[in-house]
């Protein structure tokens, strides 16, 4: 069952650590954090895809997040997807011409059973699925305006590799790959209202 633990020294210096399984979010504000981390480090090992690439840069799990310290001491984060964006490209290709910039196209039908029209499409030509699969990374991470689109998508898969979820899921990798913003970023004025957070999620690296 999912726990979440804290720890609350006073205003300035708190940590929040959900678990589940094996995956941690750690949130805090304070030095207690890189107290946390560094017993933390010294007990697991990074995956091959997780970690820092450079100063200020964290790869993890395909998702980019960099730390800037902008004017008068305000922290950004920004957080992207670059690895996926790449993924997605070599699986669906470039849009076509009168591609429409939606998660899902107005009135499309899906959840539609096999049939003559909804016909099922070979996996080695198009794997709905594994597109899917791709563009929930993103979702999950930070694509919060194509939760909807997937949630509606997830619900059609059980019918199968049909053309009606081919197009679907067509439509959904373009929209994350053809839109303006590729990045989200967070920020605030005020100092004492900015946090640090890191998280591990890492398959099989089990505590030693």
């Amino acid at each position: 069952d999912p726990c979440l633990w804290y720890r609350v020294i006073d205003e300035n210096n708190w940590i929040l650590i959900g678990v589940y399984s094996d995956d941690n979010l750690i949130v805090s504000k304070g030095s207690i954090r890189d107290d946390f981390q560094k017993f933390f480090d010294s007990e697991y090992s990074e995956s091959p895809d997780s970690g820092e690439v450079k100063p200020g840069i964290i790869e993890f799990l395909g998702m980019m997040i960099q730390k800037r310290v902008l004017a008068h001491n305000i922290v950004e984060i920004e957080i992207s997807s670059p690895k996926i964006v790449a993924k997605l490209r070599d699986l669906v290709g470039v849009a076509p011409s009168n591609f429409k910039l939606v998660p899902l196209v107005e009135n499309f039908q899906l959840n539609d059973p096999i049939s003559e029209a909804n016909f099922l499409i070979d996996e080695n030509e198009f794997n709905c699925r594994s597109v899917f699969g791709v563009c929930l990374w993103a979702a999950m991470g930070w694509r919060f305006d194509i939760h909807y689109g997937a949630a509606r998508i997830a619900s059609s898969l059980s019918k199968g590799n049909t053309i009606q979820n081919v197009t679907a899921c067509k439509q959904l990798a373009w929209y994350l790959l053809e839109s303006d913003v590729q990045s989200l970023k967070f920020s605030n004025i005020n100092p004492t209202k900015q946090f640090v957070s890191f998280s591990d999620a890492p398959h099989g690296n089990d505590l030693k």
